[in-house]
């Protein structure tokens, strides 16, 4: 009885952090700079809203997920990426953090997540993903702070190895750092066969 106990309780840790890599998916992104003037009414009303000084580059962004638009600038000399969908209505707010300056807690959840995961692993980009309401969204870019809620999670490009070769891959975290997915990202020029 005391075997089957742990069985079953071992069945359900494998199960538990094997479902979100079910759904697991390829990520494909291709990315190609437009002006201004082609980006839809209402990414610029919400783009208006900013205090930004610096100059903002446009890009139209196909993927898996349809076409979207984002806007990447500086601000607080932190690089920020703010995307909208093919209508202009924002979908998230990221900005670039380091992955050594997480929290711990977090930081060694994700490690424990990508140890059991991959052999090796290298990471390359980590942001903070903010979404919520648009002025909720907009008041965290210009004061960094909110009384209203909004949701937080985190964006990490890693390279990992599984068996003998690396490969590129990009993971979504919850704000106490569970994995909700992970897929693997196909290089650019991989891209032009897809298109």
């Amino acid at each position: 009885m005391k075997i089957m106990k742990k069985i079953g309780w071992v069945s359900l840790l494998i199960f538990w952090f094997a479902l979100p890599f079910a759904q697991s998916q390829d990520k494909f992104e291709k990315e190609e700079r437009i002006s201004f003037s082609e980006v839809p009414a209402k990414a610029k009303s919400f783009f208006a809203q900013l205090k930004l000084d610096n100059k903002a580059k446009w890009y139209r962004e196909f993927s898996e997920d349809g076409v979207s638009y984002e806007t990447k600038t500086k601000l607080y000399k932190t690089l920020y990426s703010i995307e909208f969908d093919s209508a202009g209505n924002l979908k998230d707010v990221e900005y670039i953090v380091d992955f050594n300056h997480l929290d711990k807690n977090i930081k060694s959840k994700l490690e424990a997540q990508l140890d059991s995961l991959f052999r090796k692993y290298r990471i390359i980009k980590t942001q903070r993903q903010y979404t919520s309401e648009p002025k909720v969204l907009a008041q965290l870019v210009n004061t960094r702070t909110s009384n209203e809620p909004y949701t937080v999670k985190y964006e990490i490009v890693f390279s990992g190895k599984k068996q003998s070769y690396r490969k590129k891959y990009e993971l979504t975290a919850d704000d106490k750092g569970t994995i909700i997915s992970i897929g693997r990202v196909i290089p650019p020029e991989m891209n032009n066969l897809i298109y």
